[in-house]
C-alpha cells in the first residue's frame, strides 16, 4: 500500500509540475513531506518525547477554486511514529508490540487568499488501520 501511494504521488506530482508555478486561488495539487514531533505530557507518565521519536510521512493535497479568493482543500497522507529506545527496551521479551504506529490522515478544509498570503483551516481524522490502533 505504501509503495502504491508513493508511486501515485510521484506520478501526480510529475504530471502536474507545470501547474506548480501558479499561485493564489486556482485548482492545483501539491505533494510534500510531513514531520511529527511529540511534545507535551501524559498524566503521571512524563513527556511524550520520552516515549516516541520523530515521526515522518508525506501527503497529497488538492485545491478546488470556488470563488475569486476561496479554495476548498482535501488531503490524504501517510504518517509513521516510532517508539523510543526506552520503550522498546522495556518491552523486550513481552507480547507487547513496539512496531511503528502508522496513521493515514484524511483532512478537508478551506483556504482564503488575502493577495499573496492566505489563511487556512482543516479538520479530519487519522485512521489507524493496523492491529488495535485507534483513529484520532
Amino acid at each position: 500500500m505504501k509503495k502504491l501511494l508513493l508511486s501515485f504521488a510521484l506520478v501526480v506530482g510529475l504530471g502536474l509540475a507545470a501547474n506548480a508555478q501558479k499561485e493564489g486561488p486556482v485548482n492545483k495539487i501539491s505533494i510534500g513531506p510531513d514531520f511529527l514531533y511529540p511534545f507535551g505530557t501524559v498524566t503521571d507518565l512524563g513527556k511524550l518525547s520520552d516515549y516516541y521519536k520523530l515521526g515522518y510521512g508525506g501527503s497529497i493535497m488538492g485545491e478546488y477554486n470556488i470563488t475569486k479568493k476561496l479554495n476548498l482543500t482535501g488531503s490524504i497522507g501517510y504518517m509513521s511514529l516510532a517508539y523510543s529506545k526506552k520503550v522498546k527496551d522495556a518491552n523486550v521479551g513481552t507480547t507487547v508490540t513496539t512496531d511503528n504506529n502508522v496513521y493515514y490522515p484524511i483532512k478537508l478544509g478551506a483556504k482564503y487568499y488575502f493577495g499573496p498570503v492566505y489563511a487556512a483551516a482543516d479538520a479530519g481524522v487519522g485512521l489507524g488501520l493496523e492491529d488495535d490502533r485507534n483513529s484520532s
